[in-house]
């Protein structure tokens, strides 16, 4: 489905750009109180080029179940938050603003603090570096 580098990592999950992570929060009613409960992370990506929003979200998936499935050097991908060990991570990658969204979520308050506890460092070795590039509207 895509290329991998020699780390079995996807170069498409590889080379993504993160532009910032966040928590995803439910709103949950227990014994008359509403409190929230983190059911995920969202990370939002710069577009890598050529790649559509579905197309990204499969070769996402495809490294997580590989991950997974143990198929990769899991040391590899110590802060990689689109993989748990023993769990399922559901990838769903959406256009937002010019960008992607990439939304994170498991099947447990633990598993998404999971997800949630390895978004941001993942985020710090993924973002641009460069300096960004402004849109000067002419006059």
């Amino acid at each position: 489905m895509s290329r991998r580098d020699g780390a079995g990592r996807s170069s498409s999950a590889r080379g993504t750009t993160v532009l910032k992570a966040e928590p995803i929060y439910s709103r949950v009613h227990t014994n008359g109180n509403d409190e929230d409960r983190v059911s995920g992370a969202k990370l939002l990506i710069r577009p890598p080029a050529g790649i559509s929003a579905d197309r990204l979200g499969l070769v996402l998936q495809c490294h997580s179940a590989r991950a997974l499935l143990g198929e990769v050097d899991r040391s590899q991908l110590p802060d990689d938050p689109y993989w748990l060990p023993d769990a399922w991570v559901d990838i769903d990658v959406t256009p937002e603003a010019g960008n992607f969204a990439v939304t994170l979520r498991s099947d447990s308050v633990s598993k998404n603090l999971k997800v949630l506890n390895r978004a941001p460092a993942f985020a710090e070795t993924h973002r641009d570096t460069a300096a960004p590039q402004r849109y000067l509207a002419p006059y």
